[in-house]
């Protein structure tokens, strides 16, 4: 259209009837985009959003997109609140056919995905239009339930040892399970000698873990759980960790609970089994986040004497750096004999990074750095050691593997 225009422009210096035709002309292409644009401005598109209300952090959720009210192809973008990471934005959008998108959170929290944006042209071609469309959605971050669903998923087809990879220990056992025919290499004194002489054929008594016991998990919520690992908060592996390690204790038949501190109890779950015990670790623990405030220890298992009478595994996770935090775990380990505690403590990985660089990859300050700081960690866990405390020492990214061997390792040799 703007080319006929300007070609009979062009032609109207020399012929009357040319410019007459060029003003007809520009004034039908005037027309034509006021109409068109009146036009545009009557679509109304609404937009739908489907999703999750609870997405697991550091997983790939899948946001859905649907829209009507208005004819024609549109592409949508979207608010995003801080931190997230779409895969699949902006997408085209037509009525009556649903399109998506995933969005990945890396931190724990409440958030909200906002308004919707979306460009489209008019019915002839001569404009394009953008438009908001408000609209807020809000969404929970919570700690990954997924790895909690794959466990559960082997567990149903009776392959737990693809991840706990234990073996039950012959006499370790503590409760009668089953009485089962004997096999060549039972020990004798497991032999029931009356349903034997019922059978009239050797029969021996099947034990299994003790259970029905008690495991807290003790969270520092305090400064030194801020430091991040892989991107993350150590206190949100430490959660991680915590709910793996619960579930695997409730497919047990053991009792799980919650302590959650920093300068004072921020929370706790007393130990509870089954289904209501996971779900209260979750939400309890959800709503958890680090402070800036130092743990007071010794309030927090003066609580725990207090609430738990029975003896229990109380697990703590927290991040010791210096003598003063050292010092006071130590003497609250000390004074509490009643719970049998292991201790998970962080890692600093860059500590390590430095003693096993390459020559000329670090400065030998660095180096002795490093090497200070690993001696005096050494010092802290081989003192926790001599108070009988079962010390896991890793990267915050290896808490789960780690306290879950532990714990079946602590339950198989019966110190609970």
């Amino acid at each position: 259209m703007l080319a006929v225009a300007t070609l009979l422009a062009l032609l109207s210096v020399a012929t009357p009837i040319a410019r007459v035709a060029a003003y007809g002309i520009d004034i039908a292409l005037l027309i034509s985009a006021l109409v068109d644009a009146i036009l545009c401005g009557r679509r109304s598109p609404r937009v739908y959003r489907v999703m999750p209300r609870a997405w697991s952090v550091g997983r790939p959720q899948r946001v859905e997109l649907s829209i009507d009210g208005a004819r024609g192809r549109f592409l949508v973008h979207q608010d995003l609140f801080e931190g997230a990471e779409a895969e699949g934005l902006p997408l085209w959008l037509e009525p009556g056919r649903a399109a998506s998108y995933r969005v990945t959170a890396p931190r724990r929290g409440k958030y909200i995905l906002g308004d919707h944006h979306l460009r489209f042209d008019s019915p002839l071609g001569l404009w394009q239009r953008q438009v908001d469309v408000p609209a807020s959605d809000e969404l929970r971050v919570i700690p990954d339930l997924a790895a909690v669903t794959e466990y559960e998923l082997l567990a149903r087809e009776n392959r737990e040892h693809l991840l706990t990879r234990t073996t039950r220990r012959p006499g370790l056992d503590a409760e009668f399970d089953r009485l089962r025919p004997w096999q060549r290499g039972d020990e004798y004194r497991k032999v029931d000698w009356k349903a034997s002489a019922r059978r009239t054929a050797p029969v021996v008594k099947q034990m299994r873990a003790a259970t029905d016991q008690n495991v807290v998990f003790v969270l520092d919520c305090g400064r030194t759980m801020t430091a991040e690992h892989a991107g993350r908060p150590a206190l949100d592996w430490a959660l991680d960790a915590a709910l793996m390690v619960g579930h695997v204790a409730l497919r047990q038949g053991d009792r799980v609970g919650l302590l959650a501190v920093d300068g004072a109890v921020r929370a706790w779950v007393p130990p509870t089994g089954g289904q209501r015990g996971r779900d209260l670790l979750l939400r309890e623990g959800a709503a958890l986040f680090p402070t800036l405030d130092e743990p007071d220890w010794r309030e927090a298992f003066a609580f725990l004497r207090q609430r738990l009478r029975q003896r229990a595994l109380v697990v703590v996770f927290s991040n010791v750096v210096d003598d003063v935090t050292a010092d006071a775990l130590a003497k609250t380990f000390q004074a509490d004999r009643r719970h049998l505690v292991a201790w998970v403590n962080a890692q600093d990985g860059a500590v390590q990074q430095f003693l096993d660089a390459p020559e000329g990859q670090a400065t030998p300050w660095e180096r002795g750095v490093a090497a200070e700081v690993a001696t005096w960690r050494r010092r802290v866990i081989d003192r926790f050691e001599e108070q009988g405390v079962h010390v896991v020492d890793t990267d915050p990214a290896k808490f789960t593997p780690a306290l879950l061997a532990r714990y079946l390792d602590l339950k198989a040799r019966q110190l609970l």
